[in-house]
This record gives structure tokens, C-alpha cells and sequence, in this order.
């Protein structure tokens, strides 16, 4: 015989309600991540009054600028890009694009052969140019390869560079292109330099 259930005996005691608040969960968590917010909050207001976050930006903005500056002098056979802001652009009658490519070039002057006077650079432009560029407005050549072999080789010694002839203490010429080479020691090697003129004209005898 099946015993029929009354509708009372399913009601569920007022009790199970009775939790006091301290016991549920969501009011913990949700008051937790309010206190936890706050903190929050007032250690970011403490650090933008002390002028933190500011300076570590500063100081960011700094060690890029560092990591992409070229060195003064530079190397020759570096590989440079022109700047893009306003004030390098205007600085010149006929300037390079922004963020056009060159290369350091060393040059033959009246005083001997530099690539670098009175804080600017020699550089011959990726699109035929030669201009004398100020250092600060050249950056290293992301992208780019960082040396150009076509101005500037390295030898373990003369006696490696049979391509060339020996026309000075400190010229060589290329037998077959006929180009001058500036030739200097560094360390245990032998560093070749290209010869241009101011115009970025390949030297020749």
C-alpha cells in the first residue's frame, strides 16, 4: 500500500535561511575585493601625487632613446635611419625622408679622412644622397644590416687583401674598381674604409 505524502512535508524550514552574513560567501568575496580595491586605489593616488609613475616613464622614454642613439664618432659602415620628427626635417634644405636609410661613410677632407665633424655624421642615403647629419638626428638602423661590407672591411692583415694594391701609408686601391680605401689597424685586425668625397663621390685614382 503507497503511503500518500502531504504538501507540508516538503516545505523546507525558515532555519535553512537564518545563516548570519558573515557566513556567505558572496558577501565575503565581494567585500574582499572591495577592501582589496580600495588599497589598490590609494597606493595608485599616493604614487601619482609622489610624481612616480611620471618619472618611470621618463626613465623608460630614456632607456629607449639610449638603445636606438647612434655612438659619437661613429663606426663607419654603420647602418642609420633619419629621424621623424619635425625639428631634424627642418633642419636641412634637402633632407632626407623620415626613417630613410644610410650608411656612415668615411670621408677624404682637407684634415685627413673622418667620418664625423662638429656633431654631425657623414652619411650617404640609401636613395644616392650624401649629407653631413647631425648625430642626434640619426638612429640606429632597425631592420637594416648593421655594417655595409660595400664601405668598410675587416682583414686578419694586409697580406689577406690581395684584391688590393698598397698606394700610401694609409691608402690602399681596389686592383679592379680602382676605388681608394682608407686601411687603419684595430686591435689584431685590419679595418678598410671606403674613400668618398664631401658630395659622397667613390674616390678613384
Amino acid at each position: 500500500m503507497t503511503t500518500r505524502r502531504k504538501a507540508s512535508d516538503f516545505e523546507v524550514p525558515d532555519t535553512i535561511f537564518s545563516t548570519p552574513a558573515r557566513n556567505d560567501f558572496a558577501n565575503q568575496y565581494l567585500t574582499a575585493s572591495e577592501e582589496e580595491d580600495q588599497e589598490t586605489m590609494e597606493k595608485v593616488s599616493a604614487r601619482i601625487a609622489r610624481g612616480e609613475f611620471g618619472q618611470e616613464r621618463h626613465r623608460s622614454v630614456q632607456a629607449i632613446a639610449r638603445s636606438t642613439q647612434i655612438a659619437y664618432p661613429p663606426a663607419t659602415g654603420a647602418r642609420v635611419a633619419f629621424s621623424r620628427k619635425a625639428e631634424a626635417v627642418f633642419a636641412y634644405d634637402n633632407p632626407p625622408m623620415p626613417g630613410q636609410y644610410g650608411t656612415v661613410i668615411t670621408v677624404r677632407t682637407a684634415s685627413g679622412n673622418t667620418n664625423h665633424y662638429d656633431g654631425k655624421v657623414f652619411v650617404r642615403w640609401d636613395n644616392g644622397q650624401t649629407l653631413p647629419t647631425f648625430a642626434e638626428h640619426l638612429s640606429v638602423g632597425v631592420g637594416a644590416p648593421r655594417v655595409a661590407d660595400a664601405v668598410v672591411r675587416r682583414a686578419s692583415s694586409l697580406g689577406d687583401l690581395t684584391e688590393f694594391l698598397k698606394v700610401g701609408s694609409d691608402t690602399l686601391v681596389h686592383k679592379a674598381t680602382k676605388d681608394l680605401w682608407a686601411v687603419k689597424k684595430s686591435g689584431q685586425d685590419v679595418i678598410l674604409e671606403r674613400l668618398f668625397d664631401e658630395t659622397g663621390t667613390p674616390l678613384k685614382v
